[in-house]
């Protein structure tokens, strides 16, 4: 073992001085003397290698607040040797807010008020305050109504297509249809064969809880569902006609008799059109 390869310094927790080799040396984290100061200097700093004990200790001194020069009594130590002190939050609020700081940002003018502003780098600001935003957000807003219950909307320039005020309203607007009279809360709609259908999520017979209305109104009267093979017919061929004097209870076939048998009725062959024209306007002349 060479000369060098010994070191010897004093101890992080005490100043003692402690020998030890090199090896020995790089293996430990603190050069300490004894167990007992290695942990102490764990439980006072962790694992921070670098701690030296407070050349401070116990040492007080009484220094002027620098903002408004009140006498302040501390103990020194290596946190706060150096700084400047200050005697209160409201105090160190006020030497920071009164110290000459470099801008890097720039004077704009608000769109709103036209009062100068500064907007620091990196931050793209338009107005001078939140009051502004806020007005100039409220001045963009542009009035609607609604087109299910005609209430007034107040919408951005970016939601002018909107044309409801609420999802309730957007659910009934898509009821395609509507006949301008409303049963449980929902518009009765008519279907494209003319037919009308109220909701009545409840009964047996409904198909996403819609029923037929002349259904539903004969039900109402006999005070029992109808069966599969009894069909209600309109006596007078208006599907939205559905006054219980105008309807009629049928059994499948019948209704199909009576229905074919109308519509041969109003259906008129050539022969019937001709004669219907010599007797409006008279018989036709050859040319």
């Amino acid at each position: 073992m060479r000369a060098s390869d010994i070191i010897t310094k004093p101890c992080q927790r005490c100043g003692k001085p402690v020998t030890r080799t090199t090896s020995r040396h790089l293996q430990r984290k603190y050069w300490t003397c004894s167990r007992a100061c290695s942990a102490l200097i764990r439980h006072n700093v962790g694992n921070t290698p670098g701690w030296q004990p407070n050349r401070f200790r116990g040492q007080r001194e009484t220094r002027p607040c620098v903002q408004c020069g009140k006498p302040i009594e501390r103990y020194l130590t290596e946190a706060n040797h150096d700084r400047s002190w200050k005697c209160s939050r409201e105090c160190m609020l006020a030497f920071q807010t009164g110290r000459q700081r470099r801008r890097r940002g720039q004077t704009q003018a608000c769109q709103r008020c036209g009062t100068d502003f500064y907007c620091p780098p990196r931050r793209h600001r338009r107005f001078c305050s939140k009051e502004c935003a806020s007005q100039h957000k409220a001045s963009q807003l542009l009035i609607k109504s609604c087109n299910q219950c005609g209430a007034e909307i107040r919408l951005r320039p970016s939601e002018i297509n909107t044309r409801f005020c609420s999802l309730t309203c957007a659910a009934l607007g898509r009821i395609k249809r509507p006949v301008g009279r409303s049963h449980n809360g929902k518009p009765v709609r008519q279907v494209a064969d003319g037919y009308l259908k109220i909701w009545e999520p409840t009964h047996p017979q409904a198909t996403r809880g819609w029923v037929l209305e002349h259904r539903w109104i004969m039900e109402q009267a006999l005070g029992r569902h109808l069966t599969s093979q009894e069909e209600v017919d309109h006596i007078n061929t208006d599907r939205a006609d559905n006054r219980l004097e105008n309807l009629q209870v049928l059994s499948r076939g019948d209704h199909r008799r009576k229905t074919g048998k109308d519509t041969r009725r109003a259906r008129m062959t050539m022969h019937e059109r001709l004669a219907e024209y010599e007797r409006r306007f008279g018989p036709l002349q050859d040319v």
